[in-house]
């Protein structure tokens, strides 16, 4: 007899929708939950519904294409693990996902793994797009052609996208401007450091934060941006050579990755804890480092929410004919101090 959700749901300890959410990836569930739910399906062997294996029928020749780009950083491994996800998933409804990963900022790498992509029959595109003309023209040629993209976790304004997942990286920025003028009630000097000029993501975190500064925080007074290109390396100089001038610099604001390099700075010209640093992400150093006081506030944006979702949204656009329901798929703008890891 064929293993029901609500006999899922029993053995998990949860309720039929939470069931029904993770495994047809229909909403946000915690990770540990997700992962004991997908646990108790294999073992139980479920199997979907005839209708379900109608579709997985018909699915079989649909191919979705994925193109992740910065997965050197330990974030982007996080989202790659929801892509992984979504490949299995998608591989037991039928539809193949193929996958191609590029380690650091790449425009030229892109637009040929998108035509690669194209070329091996690839019917729907989910992308991590640089903010460049050349790739806007890319994506536009390829939605006149009828293949849909989402992009996530970096959105391409302009582009006739179906859809972007990932965070409200405005509504980040400011809130990261009002938590490091609420941390230095007196005022002082804050340093903005960025990942790389042209990622979507990275930009607007950054002049968000700096928007929100200069209209509301007059207190805090701004160095100039700097970019550190994701390298804990550069980043950890760029403190440093601030610190030679700025010896009591009060506040440090990253919005892409470097927070590594960050925090060595700090601790070795012993401002940890005198010096707040507020920057994104959950990965495993980041945890640590909040932990210990070297970062003060840290932004959780869902990684794996956004490496799953869209190739899951594709698969229902061209299988189930479903679109998105919305234009912004946004994941949690989640506050992480020491105290609530």
């Amino acid at each position: 007899m064929a293993v029901t959700l609500k006999e899922i749901a029993g053995a998990a300890g949860v309720s039929r929708a939470t069931v029904d959410r993770v495994l047809h990836g229909r909403g946000h569930v915690k990770p540990e939950v997700e992962a004991r739910i997908r646990e108790l399906a294999r073992e139980m062997r479920y199997q979907p519904s005839p209708l379900g294996r109608g579709l997985v029928k018909s699915a079989r020749a649909t191919k979705i294409g994925v193109v992740c780009q910065f997965t050197e950083t330990p974030f982007m491994k996080m989202v790659v693990s929801g892509i992984e996800q979504a490949r299995e998933d998608l591989r037991l409804m039928g539809a193949e996902l193929l996958l191609d990963t590029i380690d650091s900022y790449a425009p030229a790498r892109m637009i040929a793994s998108i035509d690669e992509m194209l070329k091996e029959g690839a019917q729907g595109l989910a992308l991590t797009p640089g903010n460049t003309a050349d790739i806007r023209a890319k994506v536009r040629e390829v939605i006149a052609q009828g293949v849909p993209v989402i992009t996530f976790n970096t959105d391409l304004p302009g582009a006739e996208r179906l859809c972007y997942v990932g965070l409200d990286n405005i509504r980040a920025g400011r809130t990261c401007a009002g938590l490091m003028a609420s941390s230095l009630r007196g005022g002082g000097l804050v340093l903005p450091v960025s990942g790389y000029r042209g990622h979507s993501a990275h930009d607007q975190r950054l002049s968000a934060f700096q928007d929100t500064v200069r209209a509301t925080f007059p207190a805090l007074r701004l160095l100039p941006a700097a970019y550190c290109h994701d390298s804990d390396r550069v980043s950890e100089e760029i403190v440093l050579e601030t610190l030679k001038k700025h010896p009591d610099l009060n506040g440090v604001y990253v919005s892409g990755n470097g927070q590594s390099g960050v925090c060595r700075a700090l601790r070795g010209a012993g401002r940890t804890g005198k010096t707040v640093v507020i920057c994104y992400d959950l990965t495993e150093q980041n945890a640590l480092e909040l932990e210990r006081g070297g970062i003060d506030f840290l932004i959780d944006q869902g990684a794996r929410e956004q490496g799953y979702r869209p190739a899951r949204l594709l698969y229902d656009y061209l299988i189930l004919n479903t679109p998105p329901k919305r234009t912004f798929y946004y994941t949690d703008i989640l506050i992480k101090t020491r105290y609530n890891l």
